[in-house]
């Protein structure tokens, strides 16, 4: 059983329930109850006299190893530590000490760490970004995106707020997908003919996003390939298409962390990072409908692809239409029109090239 999602805000009604539940258990012959929870003092209190660990002693090597080896990779941090070998160890030591055992918080540290020695941060100016970090995760991230610069805060919100309604259905998005999401109007809709999508095209998008999410976000979005077997991933929630020279690889883009999506669930938060910074009209929904239509026209066929890849994008589109009607509170029939062009024009390159296989 976990506890981890109980909150310092959380009723002592709750927590006490959950006490008692356990002791309960506690009592019951053959049976042995495993508890986890946050350090929270209704908890240490509720288990005090039995047995208990600590996750922080016991994950300290693996954080040192992980912390060492992501900064080590940054050609500036070996250099540091061949000057000054002895202050680069104090750097990791300090990242050990303030984790908390939390592998996350580790992560996201690093991520800013790592910006700091791009701009040829010293020894010192690294302590200073350290310690200006909290450990409680919510106030790491309000740090985080205090630190966007200005100019980059509405794309930043623009991002956030597309893969925030994406994860929020249930989707996994591309790196083509959030691209065209982020970048496409009606107008590069409706200029775009069925054709697959060249690979200078699709590296130059794909390399941009990377990018910009680096210095946009600043690492509460993550890049990773998607390694599931590709029978598994053939549904419209994650709708995936081949390119060269990926191959059977999607890049996904996606919150960096489930706490990441709660951070920004909070009212307060999601007015002052999003909503502050995009337009009224602005609909990640929409943005979404027209990017799908877009990954339908230059969708890249094979003799050996799924029938069933093709068939869930428009699947995934008929979704995402739905939805942006629910948003917007209005239909897009000049994007439906267009979404029935691009598979009135796909689908005849992908019976000639099954045909040719």
């Amino acid at each position: 059983m976990a506890l981890t999602s109980s909150t310092p805000e959380a009723s002592m009604t709750h927590v006490q329930s959950l006490l008692d539940f356990t002791h309960f258990l506690e009592k019951c012959h053959n049976v042995k109850v495993l508890v986890s929870s946050r350090p929270l003092p209704e908890f240490e209190r509720g288990y005090d006299g039995r047995p208990f660990l600590k996750v922080q002693d016991l994950t300290r090597g693996d954080i040192r190893r992980y912390a060492r080896e992501r900064l080590e990779a940054h050609p500036r941090m070996k250099i540091l530590e061949k000057k000054d070998p002895d202050r680069t160890g104090a750097l990791l030591e300090s990242i050990v000490n303030s984790s908390v055992g939390v592998f996350l918080w580790v992560r996201v540290v690093t991520e800013s760490l790592l910006v700091g020695l791009t701009n040829y941060d010293s020894i010192d100016d690294l302590q200073k970004i350290l310690q200006g970090l909290p450990s409680d995760l919510h106030a790491l991230y309000s740090t985080i995106l205090g630190r966007v610069k200005p100019s980059y805060k509405p794309k930043a919100a623009r991002l956030l707020c597309i893969i925030h309604h994406a994860q929020s259905h249930g989707q996994v998005l591309s790196l083509l997908d959030l691209w065209f999401a982020d970048n496409a109007d009606d107008t590069m809709v409706h200029n775009t003919t069925a054709g697959p999508i060249t690979d200078e095209d699709f590296l130059y998008r794909v390399n941009e996003l990377e990018t910009r999410l680096k210095s946009q976000c600043l690492g509460l979005i993550e890049t990773e390939p998607d390694t599931l077997e590709p029978s598994s991933k053939l549904n419209r929630l994650t709708p995936r298409i081949r390119h060269p020279p990926v191959g059977d690889k999607v890049v996904c883009a996606r919150s960096l962390h489930r706490s990441v999506y709660e951070f920004l669930n909070r009212p307060d938060i999601w007015s002052e990072v999003v909503e502050k910074y995009l337009g009224c009209t602005f609909s990640a929904a929409l943005s979404l409908f027209r990017s799908i239509i877009l990954l339908i026209k230059t969708y890249r066929y094979y003799s050996d692809a799924d029938w069933r890849e093709i068939l869930y994008l428009a699947t995934c589109a008929g979704d995402r239409a739905k939805w942006a009607e629910r948003q917007t509170k209005r239909p897009h029939c000049r994007l439906v029109h267009e979404l029935d062009l691009a598979m009135f024009g796909v689908m005849p390159l992908i019976y000639d090239t099954f045909n040719a296989g």
